[in-house]
């Protein structure tokens, strides 16, 4: 039977670097759907060309102290993206550069998540290899974070809790206000104790979203095509996770802890 554990993208390095570190060498901003909304964490705002233009272009800047190991792009869905590439380079001019995914085809305005070339270069480039005003909701370079030990699934909660509120009249009648799309709720409880690699990377998760950013989960699966079956989700903290330490001392001289994740899905 294939089994994929969760995996987690917390990353959004464009978002780190801010909007001024972002350029678009074809093309430019629309006045009202600006550079900003790249970054904003908010899959309902839009970037957009201003125009109809051929192989427009969007440069990251990762700064002088840059990001190396970026494997990933996610575009929420909600974009009218045709076919996309990504490069990178050592310069803004992105002379002799290096391509990260050749053309990759993402019709559709679904959610894209491509796999990338781990980057080594400061400057990333997103071309859109098509002519077309384009729009996109989010800019997410990012990395894919595998721990080596997965959670204990055994009546863990998985489900979907509903955006309603309903009014419970005097006649019994109860009327049910509709406010937004269900959310998936999924809890990961890691048992077996994280240390060493494993607890950085989940202590730089939590420590990265704290309560109010959103984040990409590849959810559990148990499909030989888990990016088609179950596709990643984003989703932030229900509840600030529950740490607990787990090192016998003095048996044993490293650190390890156990979490408890409780996650929700975010429709921002």
């Amino acid at each position: 039977m294939a089994y994929r554990a969760p995996r987690y993208c917390h990353l959004h390095a464009a978002r780190e670097v801010g909007a001024s570190a972002i350029t678009l060498t074809v093309g430019t901003a629309h006045a009202d759907f600006p550079v900003d909304n790249l970054i904003d964490d908010r899959a309902q705002t839009l970037f957009k060309f201003a125009t109809s233009v051929g192989t427009p272009t969007i440069i990251v800047n990762l700064g002088a102290g840059w990001e190396t190991g970026i494997n990933r792009l996610i575009i929420p869905a909600g974009h009218n993206c045709t076919t996309v590439r990504v490069a990178e380079a050592d310069n803004v001019g992105m002379s002799g550069l290096a391509y990260l995914c050749v053309n990759t085809d993402i019709s559709g305005g679904a959610l894209a998540s491509i796999d990338l070339t781990a980057s080594q270069d400061q400057y990333l480039q997103l071309i859109f290899s098509a002519t077309g005003q384009f729009y996109i909701p989010q800019l997410i370079f990012t990395k894919t974070v595998t721990l080596t030990v997965g959670p204990t699934l055994a009546d863990s909660p998985d489900g979907y809790i509903a955006n309603v509120t309903r009014i419970n009249q005097n006649t019994g009648q109860s009327p049910t206000v509709q406010h937004g799309p269900q959310q998936r709720v999924v809890e990961y409880t890691y048992e077996n104790p994280l240390d060493t690699t494993d607890l950085t990377a989940m202590e730089s998760l939590i420590a990265d979203v704290g309560m109010h950013r959103p984040f990409y989960v590849d959810p559990h699966s148990f499909s030989a095509t888990p990016d088609t079956s179950d596709p990643a989700i984003c989703m932030k903290f229900a509840e600030m996770p529950e740490t607990r330490n787990s090192t016998l001392v003095p048996m044993s001289g490293t650190e390890s802890k156990t979490f408890r994740l409780s996650l929700i899905e975010s429709v921002d």
